[in-house]
């Protein structure tokens, strides 16, 4: 689960009241909270916890920041279902010391 707190009409804080966790929970899920959605390590110690788990599904709420990277976008509904655009990818390329082609 990609907890950002974005949707496309912007922040989600007043109006999105869901405890999704607690939810999960209550479906009889097994929770891994607090997972850095920008940490490979932590991604796959959650992963690990995850699949130690056999009994029910697991849902990993991972922590994240939209259009990470992104100078001018990032953390903002702006990066949310549309493109960046070439300059701002430019600028994120930088921003991310990203040295290889283009995908």
């Amino acid at each position: 689960y990609d907890d950002n707190g974005i949707s496309i009409d912007g922040h989600v804080e007043g109006w999105f009241t869901d405890d999704t966790a607690k939810r999960f929970e209550a479906y009889g899920w097994h929770v891994v909270r607090g997972v850095d959605g920008h940490d490979a390590d932590a991604i796959k110690r959650a992963v690990e916890e995850a699949r130690a788990v056999t009994d029910k599904p697991s849902l990993l709420m991972c922590k994240t920041i939209i259009g990470f990277g992104s100078p001018n976008k990032a953390g903002t509904h702006d990066s949310h279902g549309a493109p960046l655009g070439d300059a701002e990818i430019a600028l994120t390329r930088e921003a991310l010391d990203w040295k290889h082609a283009p995908f």
